[in-house]
């Protein structure tokens, strides 16, 4: 679906971004501005929506080639904006507490799930986020 607006030459597609950009021509757009699905952070109710994907590498891919596409599309001269950081993680017990366990730089997402990242040891680490953020 193509909305205009009351610009004629400003344009709002809707759709999934797999199905929509294929369909304009290159070197058409001035501008994209995005904010992706995180990884296993959101369940839109959609099939085959980006950030449900079994792997972090599988949702990765999915990324890549969205931006190939973008790159396709956007003029010489034209720019694109991501919108990359999150502001949703929770950590199980407070920004920068090691939770109970000991597990290293782990918290928990919103689906209940202990979540890990950065390198393994016997020390656990500091979460660099906010207590408010819902990273998962």
């Amino acid at each position: 679906m193509t909305l205009y607006l009351d610009d004629p030459d400003f344009q709002l597609h809707l759709g999934d971004v797999r199905e929509v950009l294929p369909t304009l021509p290159a070197e058409s757009v001035d501008c994209v501005a995005t904010s992706p699905p995180f990884y296993a952070l959101r369940d839109y109710g959609v099939d085959g929506q980006i950030g449900l994907e079994e792997t972090p590498d599988e949702w990765a891919e999915q990324l890549v080639a969205v931006f190939a596409e973008c790159r396709r599309l956007l003029k010489p001269e034209g720019t694109l904006w991501v919108e990359c950081g999150d502001s949703y993680c929770s950590n199980v017990q407070g920004a920068g507490q090691p939770n109970e366990g000991h597990v290293p730089n782990a918290w928990q997402g919103r689906d209940g799930d202990l979540r890990t990242k950065g390198p393994a040891g016997d020390t656990p680490m500091k979460h660099p986020t906010k207590p408010k953020d819902l990273l998962a």
